[in-house]
């Protein structure tokens, strides 16, 4: 391996096209200048997309960018042309392969099914750069980072590794495809500082009449289990599905307590509410229900299976309406961009530490007028203490999640 030129410039400048870098920023630019591989852990809405840049705008060393979107594809292009506008960026294609250019910007995907193509082409690129990291674990980010055999600086950005890193499985691919974690700085750090807005959690109680208990859930999946009670060990994502659908989905005191909150801030304040759900079943139930009531409320839904230019030009619809309400699906937690969002309710509840970080993200953007969001949540289930009261429990890992970030937490009687 023979090392490309020494870099260009050094950290003498703060500034990159009309930011200036905050100090946080500039020490995480210099760590990874100084140890070539890091996996690079930032709060969302804290520049990450920037530091990226910057690294590239010191070596001028060719590199590939690797993302998972679409949508990101195309917002990280637009960054690009206006961070960095005298450098090259072109796209991989399937058909066309790897661009002349210094900046690639390619799809896991795409780029995984020809990992043992264009062995020349893959062998330029000094530098290579996970966004969204904390995928790097799957085996396609694996292909293509192997891929780079040349790369002497691997980064993985994003603001929620240590939760993906929690299984040591994990931790040693994503580790060992880009380097060491290094910890850029926190979430209530940043809002400490004024860069990103205060996260205040509220929990909605839902009649607790609505849900069902495992027994119950038992029975409607598995009538005959007491004649063979083993066949239960292997019945547990449906057993789980039918909780869900039944607590969540098709919950109608809970659906109606988003509704009404959602309804509340839209007609008292004129706020721009962002509903953010698991399943695009319950999005189209929620979007039926609201625009049922025929008023003047602007009414969106976005679904990672729409076009990208669909998607952006809803969101940008939304962005400028008000009041407003969008309801979202599992995609809009990554690399969304949204300041105007002044109220969040996360509906689709769930565990992971990931998705949940990953949502609220969405909501901390700051602008003048916003030093703090307001973010709904849901104390589901009945019992946490019962192993199979899987929406009980998934309420308490959401809560462990706020305590470890130190969010305020305004949480009603719960078990």
């Amino acid at each position: 391996i023979v090392d490309p030129p020494t870099p260009r410039s050094s950290l003498v400048s703060p500034q990159l096209n009309g930011i200036t870098f905050r100090p946080y920023q500039l020490h995480a630019v210099t760590h990874v200048l100084a140890h070539r591989r890091v996996a690079l852990q930032s709060p969302t809405a804290s520049g990450k997309t920037e530091l990226g840049m910057d690294i590239i705008r010191h070596l001028g060393w060719p590199t590939l960018w690797i993302t998972h979107r679409d949508g990101l594809l195309d917002q990280t292009r637009r960054r690009f042309l206006e961070r960095l506008p005298e450098a090259s960026v072109g796209n991989f294609s399937s058909e066309h392969g790897f661009p002349s250019t210094l900046i690639t910007l390619g799809m896991v995907q795409t780029l995984a099914n020809h990992a043992r193509t264009y062995p020349d082409a893959w062998r330029r690129f000094c530098i290579v750069i996970f966004d969204e990291g904390h995928h790097v674990k799957a085996d396609t980010w694996q292909a293509v980072g192997k891929a780079c055999s040349s790369a002497i600086i691997r980064i993985a950005l994003s603001g929620t590794l240590t939760a993906a890193m929690k299984d040591p499985v994990d931790c040693f691919r994503i580790e060992g495809l880009t380097g060491p974690l290094y910890t850029v700085s926190e979430t209530m750090t940043l809002v400490a500082e004024g860069f990103v807005a205060r996260p205040r959690i509220v929990m909605l109680a839902p009649d607790k009449m609505a849900y069902l208990d495992y027994p119950t859930v038992r029975r409607a999946v598995l009538p005959n289990w007491a004649g063979n009670p083993r066949q239960l060990a292997t019945m547990g994502g449906k057993l789980y599905d039918y909780a869900y659908t039944h607590g969540v989905i098709q919950n109608t005191a809970r659906n109606q307590l988003i509704l009404n909150t959602a309804w509340h801030h839209l007609r008292r304040y004129g706020d721009r509410v962002l509903v953010l759900l698991a399943r695009r079943s319950h999005a189209d139930l929620l979007y039926r229900w609201f625009t049922a009531r025929r008023s003047d409320i602007a009414v969106f839904q976005l679904d990672g299976e729409d076009p990208g230019p669909t998607r952006e030009a809803t969101l940008q619809q939304f962005r400028t309406s008000s009041p407003a309400i969008l309801f979202a699906t599992p995609f809009f937690r990554e690399g969304q961009d949204v300041p105007e969002i002044d109220v969040g309710i996360l509906a689709g509840g769930g565990k992971s530490e990931t998705d949940v970080l990953q949502g609220i993200g969405r909501m901390l953007r700051r602008r003048p007028d916003k030093e703090e969001v307001l973010i709904y949540d849901f104390t589901d289930g009945l019992d946490p203490d019962e192993p199979k009261d899987y929406l009980a429990r998934h309420t308490r890992e959401r809560l462990d999640t706020y305590a470890r970030q130190g969010f305020a937490v305004e949480c009603p009687a719960w078990p």
